[in-house]
């Protein structure tokens, strides 16, 4: 073999080499068959963003029994640490159950989730999965439950309130916040109802907000960080001259 012969099977071996390299790359950003799926959670199969894709890819197609198997093979194969790499199949699967199962499929895999993975986490996106399903019976449920169970909890606390209102459920929304309050001190009292207030505002109940906002700073006028929560929230929503005239009136008052 001459010397330019040599050369071109080298230059030939590494143009192969580089096509390969391409299309692994291809495949892990865009796979698009199952072969190309396999290969991908073979390869890392502790990483959940490749299982769910994996699943995706069989709802698209409809072949709900495939995508609801690729989520129970990956929950086999994961590493029992990576407690937050299982809890995102968890997640998908509850999805899945949730739109295309029954409701008994969905109670049944629920409740292996909850002793299998981290209950607490689990309820959490389950709220989120019935409010953006406008799941209200369910919802309500579920919240009566949470608050209960960690009610000591502020962030489970507004995260059931904020699912509530998301679900158009603002009277119940409005009658566990009270609830909520008696586990709480009067000095953490100000955050929740606070917190409280900018929910209200973002699901355009702004006149009950800024009521809120304003019986707050009734009671306690020098949480300087309270003003400059409302006037940050009026400056949002474009009410420039009133926030204006809120923190001319928050310097005198603190």
């Amino acid at each position: 073999m001459t010397p330019a012969e040599k050369k071109a099977v080298f230059l030939e071996k590494e143009r192969q080499i580089r096509d390969k390299e391409e299309e692994l790359l291809n495949i892990e950003h865009e796979p698009k068959a199952v072969d190309h799926f396999e290969r991908l959670v073979l390869g890392q199969p502790n990483y959940s963003e490749h299982w769910v894709k994996y699943m995706a890819f069989h709802l698209q197609g409809t072949e709900i029994e495939k995508a609801r198997s690729v989520a129970r093979r990956a929950l086999k194969q994961m590493n029992v640490r990576e407690e937050n790499e299982r809890l995102n199949i968890w997640v998908a699967l509850l999805n899945l159950e949730n739109l295309y199962g029954t409701e008994e499929s969905f109670k049944e895999t629920l409740d292996e989730a909850l002793k299998l993975s981290d209950d607490y986490q689990i309820r959490l996106k389950v709220l989120e999965i019935y409010s953006n399903s406008d799941k209200t019976r369910e919802l309500e449920q579920l919240v009566s439950v949470m608050m209960r169970k960690y009610k000591t909890d502020m962030e489970c606390q507004l995260a059931c309130l904020k699912a509530l209102m998301k679900c158009g459920l603002s009277d119940k929304a409005r009658q566990c916040l009270q609830k909520a309050l008696a586990s709480f001190s009067s000095k953490q009292h100000v955050n929740l109802l606070s917190r409280f207030a900018l929910i209200e505002n973002e699901y355009g109940h702004a006149v009950e907000s800024h009521a809120l906002f304003e019986s707050v700073l009734t009671s306690y006028p020098s949480r300087v960080d309270i003003w400059f929560i409302y006037v940050d929230m009026l400056i949002k929503a474009g009410s420039i001259t009133l926030a204006r005239c809120l923190f001319s009136l928050s310097i005198i008052c603190t």
